[in-house]
């Protein structure tokens, strides 16, 4: 009798969990739907090895926020991102939904990002108070806000770091480098000592361009040059990008420069961690020696080349997005909004884990963990915090001045900001040529900014350019730019 009732008590224990299992199945079920937001952003190189473990740190973050979705966040190598997120974009299917937009106009182009305007009413209103209006200009096209930019250094000037190992080795007087002119004969005693050695990478790619300070007005063809606020011009046919293309081909004739940077998409940063290279140009903000010590684990020293100019291009270079792949258009704000506003999510992925992958020091600012290095830290973007939403809010790194976010401002606020700043060309009658334009430049102008190819070949270059239909393009683009101008009076 008494075996009879235990199985009789076995029997209605587990009928009793056999009915409640669904229950407990869809509840486990809810939580898996909880709505994940695909989050890219880019690193220098690989993606750090504890990227799963801060991700569960956010995740555990937001849902204690009750912020109801998560994130996956997906680090991508800067030199092949363009290309992956253009991919991703190109397949709606593929999950996407916050992202670095490398390619802003033309992804409005091809109706690629979600129009924002009807979101930050409700979801994004704390962003765009930080942002503020002058620099959310540069993400609203057509009078449509497409894009936030990215808090950080506003302004782009041109700045040259070489190590500090070379610098000590050479006895060489950094503190003469005034301007570009100034550079190679340090590049020329390290060659000398060592003539199997190519000491600048040129692969940080937009050396040339910032030691102008002209306006690209967006894509460069067709631009606005120092001192003339008024005509759009091509920039490749003028005295300046000339003598700069003849310049840099001198450095490459004496051996200064790589003949694989040409052909490369490996960038500066990765070149000089690898010992492959000393010298790089940069920007030229403040913190930027400690931003590129952290990248390429190397003491460097540092020249400024020059003052800053503020463009609506410069701004939409580093730029926030939300992906027509979304399926939840209002959280991706949402987040978004926290990226810019939320001091603990900024931290979190922009330094990992506190106590494990950095910590913080008496000054205000933050260091490693004793034991660990750039080179074996699980977590670090090597100073990525330019791109990574607000940086203001991000703690200073050792090395950088504890009162960085006052400085940066101050920065900024120097930049010479251009004539055409606010003015955003709208190419929608013209795409056929700015695709035509873009396979063109993608061809001579690397070979040409680098060094490598001779000079003569701008004639080919810009014939080129004429016959994909520049004229049409800058002719389209003064139209527009002198009713912008007109519209300011």
């Amino acid at each position: 009798m008494k075996t009879k009732r235990i199985v009789s008590a076995v029997l209605v224990f587990a009928w009793t969990l056999f009915l409640g299992f669904p229950q407990v199945w869809a509840g486990g079920q809810q939580k898996d739907k909880t709505p994940e937001l695909v989050w890219a952003f880019a690193t220098w190189g690989t993606m750090p090895p504890e990227t799963g473990k801060v991700e569960t740190a956010i995740n555990a973050y937001l849902a204690g926020r009750n912020m109801g979705f998560k994130v996956k966040l997906m680090p991508m190598g800067i030199a092949d991102m363009t290309q992956k997120l253009n991919l991703m974009l190109a397949s709606p299917s593929e999950p996407l939904d916050v992202f670095f937009c490398r390619s802003f106009l033309s992804n409005i182009d091809k109706g690629q990002l979600v129009p924002l305007d009807e979101y930050l009413s409700d979801k994004g209103q704390g962003m765009v108070k930080t942002v503020g209006e002058v620099y959310l200009q540069a993400g609203r096209v057509n009078g449509v806000q497409y894009g936030i930019p990215s808090i950080r250094d506003m302004a782009s000037g041109l700045g040259f770091l070489i190590t500090k190992e070379y610098v000590d080795k050479y006895k060489l007087d950094i503190s003469s480098i005034k301007k570009l002119e100034d550079i190679p004969p340090i590049l020329a005693t390290i060659k000398k000592n060592e003539p199997d050695f190519y000491p600048l990478s040129m692969n940080a790619g937009f050396q040339l361009l910032r030691s102008i300070n002209f306006d690209p007005l967006g894509d460069n063809f067709g631009v606005i040059m120092p001192g003339n606020s008024t005509r759009v011009v091509n920039l490749f046919e003028t005295s300046e990008y000339r003598q700069r293309v003849e310049f840099f081909h001198s450095w490459y004739r004496a051996g200064y420069i790589s003949p694989d940077d040409a052909a490369s998409n490996e960038t500066a940063v990765s070149v000089m961690k690898a010992g492959k290279a000393c010298a790089q140009f940069t920007a030229n903000k403040p913190g930027i020696v400690t931003e590129n010590e952290l990248s390429t684990g190397r003491k460097l020293e540092f020249a400024d080349l020059g003052n800053a100019i503020v463009t609506t291009g410069g701004i939409q270079g580093i730029i926030w997005a939300v992906a027509h792949n979304t399926k939840y258009p209002d959280k991706a704000v949402e987040l978004l909004n926290l990226f810019f506003t939320d001091p603990t999510l900024i931290n979190l992925i922009n330094y990992g884990i506190e106590g494990e992958h950095y910590v913080k020091k008496t000054d205000g600012t933050i260091t490693f963990p004793s034991g660990v290095t750039t080179m074996n830290s699980g977590y670090n973007l090597a100073g990525m915090d330019w791109q990574l939403g607000n940086s203001y809010l991000a703690y200073p790194w050792e090395g950088k001045p504890a009162d960085l976010a006052a400085q940066m401002k101050a920065f900024n606020d120097r930049g010479i900001v251009s004539s055409a700043y606010g003015f955003v060309f709208d190419n929608s009658k013209v795409l056929t040529q700015i695709s035509a334009l873009t396979a063109v430049a993608d061809q001579y102008r690397q070979p040409l900014e680098y060094g490598a190819a001779d000079p003569s070949l701008l004639n080919e270059f810009n014939a080129k350019l004429k016959a994909a239909g520049l004229d049409v393009v800058i002719a389209e683009k003064q139209r527009q730019y002198d009713a912008w101008r007109a519209s300011k009076k």
